[in-house]
């Protein structure tokens, strides 16, 4: 007997057809979902700042130059972690002003 193969195509749901399911304006519903994203990269970056500042026992990066400073570690020793956690914060506060202007 023949094999008959079906090949389904679906088409990606629209913004407009979501913001109808929800009773939201097409406006509102990209807002809110900015604000779902910004929050998650929010998450994700203080995540893996904590992470980094965890290994040597500290908070911040303030903390961390801290150590530095005080030679409690050496530069070799902090600078890679220091480095992104420094990339993390300023990352982490352009998100807030990011989340403050939607």
């Amino acid at each position: 007997t023949p094999h008959t193969c079906t090949v389904r195509l679906t088409v990606p749901i629209s913004v407009s057809d979501i913001a109808s399911e929800f009773s939201l304006t097409e406006e509102d519903l990209t807002r809110e979902s900015l604000k779902a994203f910004l929050l998650e990269q929010l998450r994700l970056f203080e995540a893996e700042r904590q992470v980094r500042c965890a290994k040597f026992g500290v908070s911040t990066l303030d903390e961390m130059d801290q150590l530095l400073r005080q030679g409690t570690v050496t530069e070799q020793a902090i600078l890679e972690d220091f480095q992104e956690v420094d990339y993390l914060t300023a990352r982490i506060g352009r998100v807030k002003e990011m989340l403050e202007e939607l």
